[in-house]
């Protein structure tokens, strides 16, 4: 006879309710253990756990309060064989012990964790994000597509025991989307080892740079220093220096130098004429960036679309005949607007963009590719040059855009591909910005021409 916490008649979907370890654990279905009553008596107080509201430990019973209201007593006698019982107790210790060796450098973790998720994180569709491993994609003699599929299987893991722990890159990988990035701290390609990283990322951002006329920053240059010769109509006055330079671009007849004039004569009545606040999300942004995608095709942009039960700030779309086909959408954020809940704003645009390439691929579309802009208000930290003590001094710098690419890797495997993170220009002291914002954005353009 041996005492013990759980009967199989008081369990929640075949599980126990709580689990008494020889190791003094005590553990709960959703995962997450503690080594006291009081520490368990604490997470169920918090309303962290999904199945138990609440637990009362007592010398001759323990009344555990089912989320829908039962309450039932887990301390009961119960018959069981001893050795059996060990030998179960000892796999499951193993069972732990293979996971933490497996994941040694807490690699579940992340610096961008979420300690203010409200909800479990749930997949967008199911059904289409079942990762198979049929198709190979070896770089470096390693299957990269198997190591993902492995990746997640640990992501899903970690997301039972604490979903408030797990980084976005982690996050993205339980909808079968795995972020690549040149910055080893976000990329799933580190989990597979510095050199293959390193391979990895020359194979899929080999990108075809524009060239610009060397009069883009003179232009740029002049706007930015304009000074006007008296308060009257201003308007006039900023239009005709515009015209000018738009007149120039034209005799080189060189493309992209006349888009970039014509963005020129675009926004500088917008930063001259009225300015805007730098905390609030800019207009003038989405006026640069639509232009700036949709400059060289056929395309349209819209604020504000649906995309399933998403509602990003803006779309790029191509319209054949009567169907739509999204292919670029963006997220724009303000310093005060930044995402601190779930989902963060890299993973509601990684979602978007699923759903954008799953529509492509349902209309018949082959190796199709979408694309997506993430732009966010940044407070950088510095710190002073004082030599008796150092001082943290916060400071805002304008607005950081960061491009991104998703085609699919394999059947099931969404890989989405961190392009390049750059200033955007907000001010007319920023429009030097301008000539290097227009190649990034043309690098989305060209992404669906490139093979991977």
């Amino acid at each position: 006879m041996k005492l013990s916490f759980a009967a199989s008649a008081k369990t929640h979907k075949g599980e126990p309710i709580i689990i008494a370890r020889r190791d003094g654990k005590f553990k709960c279905p959703c995962g997450i253990a503690y080594r006291t009553p009081g520490g368990f008596r604490k997470h169920t107080k918090s309303k962290e756990c999904p199945v138990v509201a609440s637990i009362a430990f007592g010398k001759n019973q323990t009344l555990c309060t089912y989320q829908g209201g039962l309450t039932v007593n887990l301390l009961e006698s119960i018959t069981t064989n001893p050795e059996q019982q060990e030998d179960q107790e000892d796999q499951e210790d193993q069972d732990e012990e293979d996971e933490e060796d497996q994941e040694s450098d807490y690699s579940g973790t992340s610096d961008n964790y979420h300690p203010n998720r409200k909800r479990v994180y749930r997949v967008i569709s199911p059904t289409a994000s079942s990762c198979t491993h049929e198709e190979k994609w070896v770089v470096n003699g390693l299957d990269v597509v198997k190591e993902l599929h492995h990746f997640k299987k640990r992501s899903s893991a970690f997301a039972k025991k604490s979903i408030n722990s797990l980084s976005d890159t982690r996050l993205l990988s339980l909808d079968c989307i795995f972020l690549f990035c040149a910055n080893q701290q976000l990329s799933v390609s580190t989990y597979l080892g510095i050199t293959t990283h390193n391979m990895v990322m020359v194979e899929i951002m080999n990108m075809e740079y524009i060239d610009l006329d060397p009069n883009s920053l003179k232009w740029c240059s002049e706007l930015s220093n304009y000074q006007f010769t008296n308060d009257e109509d201003r308007w006039m006055q900023l239009n005709c220096k515009t015209v000018g330079i738009l007149n120039q671009a034209i005799a080189t007849k060189v493309k992209t130098s006349i888009v970039l004039a014509n963005m020129l004569h675009i926004i500088a009545p917008r930063m001259y004429l009225s300015p805007m606040e730098p905390n609030l999300e800019d207009a003038h942004v989405h006026t640069v960036i639509s232009y700036a995608v949709k400059a060289n095709g056929r395309m349209s942009n819209q604020e504000e679309p649906a995309i399933g039960k998403f509602k990003p700030d803006f779309i790029t779309f191509v319209q054949i005949r009567s169907g739509r086909h999204d292919l670029v959408v963006g997220e724009f954020k303000s310093v005060k607007g930044r995402c601190s809940k779930s989902p963060s704003d890299m993973v509601k645009i990684g979602q978007e963009m699923k759903i954008m390439l799953n529509n492509l691929i349902r209309e018949g579309i082959p190796s199709p590719v979408v694309c997506g802009i993430l732009v966010e208000g940044n407070v950088w930290i510095g710190a002073s040059t004082l030599p008796t003590r150092l001082i943290p001094i916060f400071f805002l710098i304008g607005k950081t855009c960061t491009t991104i690419k998703m085609d699919l890797s394999a059947p099931g495997f969404y890989r989405m591909v961190m392009l390049n993170s750059f200033s955007l220009c907000t001010s007319r002291s920023e429009l030097s910005l301008l000539p290097n914002m227009l190649i990034q954005f043309t690098l989305l353009k060209v992404a669906s021409r490139l093979e991977f």
